[in-house]
């Protein structure tokens, strides 16, 4: 396992790579969907006991689809809101 990149770890760094743009703008968008990967994975990842409330991982997956939004990265947007139905589901 040592030595090897992870599927989101490739994307981020091919994403970093082939991004043609203003500087400035490069890294206000990369900032934001690294933002929003972060928030993604954390809602996914971590244990209810390490959120502050039941209704944090919503406001973080809301958050996030605001990010992906706001870049227009549609595919990632589409994961979000899948999580949030998911989440939907499941509390109710």
């Amino acid at each position: 396992m040592i030595g090897k990149i992870t599927e989101g770890s490739m994307s981020l760094l091919f994403f970093d790579f082939f991004f043609v743009g203003d500087e400035e703008e490069s890294t206000c968008v990369t900032g934001e969907r690294e933002k929003a990967a972060a928030l993604m994975m954390a809602c996914r990842h971590l244990p209810q006991p390490f959120l502050s409330g039941p209704c944090q991982r919503k406001k973080m997956l809301v958050e996030a689809a605001t990010s992906l939004e706001k870049i227009g990265d549609k595919r990632a947007l589409q994961e979000c809101q899948q999580l949030l139905l998911q989440l939907n589901t499941a509390v109710e």
